[in-house]
């Protein structure tokens, strides 16, 4: 199938760009703003050691993607030390490592923004300038080209052991200005003090602060285990005191029901329901036929009931109704207990539910 959107003809007109505008990237915005951070560290610049440059151009009226990319500098714009330009080996590393850009839109304005990461690594000492960057734009609302500055820097860079120069590093003779990283005497009086540690004893202090540690972990996760096996047998010796006396109960209910005698079997089935659900009130066969939903349940519940209060319609209590509740003890704990919400009981049990 196929979608067509029909709206009404929109004319576009698109003024040329102005000749005055001399500059090759064509830029219109309503507003630019530009943010410039360094992380210079607090110690002199080494070299071999990096300066990263964060470069935030921010426009309204244009998208992220229009907003002009930063053109890094040539390593042969590095002044050497003499003041004089340097080769390319020993001038600055210039490293794009970051570009995003990206927009968005605020009460029907639109917001573009462009982040620019640079790193700058100098290969040797020296002092390193990193030239000014001007944008040219074009002002939308008053019409005219207007530039933003972009402040450049003068890095000065000292000597550092870097990777390339390590390697043809020679020792400094005595009495140099970089005596004091090769100070044999200091050197030599660490190494002799730390060949008078007792290691002996730092070896038996860390064996017996592992042994102390261990044996707290242990203790502690025995007062754990402990403390699991007591809870387990707590629950073992209801449960198990539980079915014992639902057991019996159950022995009971069959020699009661053997017996006829049904004022017993009222006694043995409340005595049991107080055993099976201690948080419900169960006072009653009629509270006690809403704990289930089987029809046959209800009704020779509903029969012992009648019996027992002197309905003249019930003279006697067949087989299949006792074997109905001795079955209903036996597999009661597999039913679920409604939430205190009676069904459909008898009418005469309506009337009774005081009782």
């Amino acid at each position: 199938s196929k979608l067509f959107v029909k709206g009404k003809t929109l004319t576009l007109k698109v003024k040329p760009r102005p000749q005055s505008f001399s500059q090759k990237n064509w830029l219109i915005a309503k507003a630019i703003s530009i943010e410039q951070k360094w992380t210079i560290p607090e110690h002199p610049l080494q070299a071999g050691e990096p300066l990263e440059r964060t470069i935030i151009i921010s426009g309204v009226g244009i998208i992220g993607a229009q907003l002009p990319k930063i053109q890094l500098i040539d390593n042969d714009s590095a002044i050497s030390e003499n003041g004089s330009l340097s080769s390319a080996e020993d001038a600055l590393t210039v490293q794009d490592f970051f570009d995003n850009s990206h927009h968005s839109v605020n009460n029907g304005e639109l917001y573009g923004q462009r982040t620019q990461k640079i790193r700058y690594i100098a290969a040797k000492s020296g002092n390193y300038s990193i030239p000014d960057i001007t944008i040219f734009w074009f002002n939308s609302e008053s019409g005219e080209i207007e530039e933003e500055l972009i402040p450049g820097r003068l890095l000065s860079v000292e000597q550092g052991l870097i990777l390339n120069d390590y390697k043809n590093y020679v020792k400094p003779e005595k009495n140099s200005r970089e005596t004091f990283f090769y100070d044999e005497v200091f050197y030599n009086e660490i190494l002799s003090k730390f060949k008078n540690i007792e290691w002996e004893t730092v070896y038996t202090t860390l064996i017996f602060t592992t042994i102390i540690l261990l044996l707290f972990l242990l203790e502690r996760k025995y007062r754990q285990l402990n403390n699991a096996f007591n809870l387990i047998w707590m629950l073992f010796q209801s449960r198990a005191l539980k079915t014992y006396q639902i057991y019996k109960l159950q022995l009971r209910l069959k020699k009661a029901c053997k017996q006829s005698d049904y004022y017993q079997i009222k006694t043995i089935l409340l005595e049991w329901a107080k055993i099976q659900y201690p948080e419900q009130s169960i006072l009653n066969l009629v509270s006690l036929s809403a704990m289930t939903q089987s029809k046959s349940i209800i009704e020779s519940l509903s029969q012992i009931d009648r019996y027992l209060y002197g309905n003249s319609s019930i003279k006697t209590i067949d087989s299949k109704t006792k074997l109905t509740l001795v079955n209903f003890m036996r597999t009661a704990n597999k039913l679920k207990i409604q939430d205190n919400k009676l069904l459909q009981l008898p009418q005469m049990w309506q009337r009774q539910s005081g009782r």
